[in-house]
Formats: structure tokens, C-alpha cells, sequence
């Protein structure tokens, strides 16, 4: 799970910091092809992204609960501190990165 966290960690890390410019980054990056990047439209990629990060973020809680079968008292800060995480990665990803004017 570890693994998966930070292959998708990387994945959503280009588009936050803005690494995402125009079709090709979009193409390299992300894998898209990019044509609302490029046209300056971020929405679409913006509910990709977001969708992404609630998507992983939903399995860990769901990967947490079913680990300690419901006793979430149990549990100890790393896994509170991970998913935090995931959520404010989500946020992140929704907000997305900024374009410069053109």
C-alpha cells in the first residue's frame, strides 16, 4: 500500500506544483492529452485530479477500518497523519496549479 501511496503521490505532486504547462508536460506528466491544459481550461483536469486523490484517500480509510475491524480507538497517529494527508493532497489537487496570464 506504501508503494501505491507514493507512485500516486508523485502522480498528483506534478499537477500541485504547477508542473503541468501546456499538452506536452500534460501528455508526459499525466498521461492525457492535454487539450484543455493547453487551451488554459484547468476544470476538467481539476475534477480528474481531485477524483483521483478522494479515490485513494477512501481506500486507506477503508484499508484502515477493515485492519482493525472497526476499533478505530486502537489505532495509532501514523495512520490519522497519512490520511490527513491524503486529504489535504485532495484539496490541493482540486485547486490545482496556477497558469500564468497569457
Amino acid at each position: 500500500m506504501i508503494a501505491f501511496i507514493l507512485v500516486w503521490s508523485a502522480y498528483v505532486l506534478g499537477w500541485t506544483a504547477g508542473g503541468v504547462r501546456g499538452r506536452t508536460s500534460a501528455k508526459l506528466i499525466l498521461s492525457t492529452p492535454g487539450r484543455s491544459v493547453a487551451a488554459g481550461r484547468l476544470g476538467p483536469m481539476r475534477a480528474l485530479m481531485a477524483g483521483y486523490a478522494l479515490l485513494v484517500a477512501v481506500g486507506h480509510a477503508l484499508m484502515i477500518n477493515k485492519s482493525f475491524y472497526g476499533d478505530l480507538f486502537e489505532l495509532e497517529a501514523g495512520c490519522w497523519t497519512v490520511l490527513a494527508g491524503q486529504v489535504v493532497v485532495a484539496v490541493g489537487a482540486a485547486i490545482g496549479p496556477r497558469l500564468p496570464r497569457r
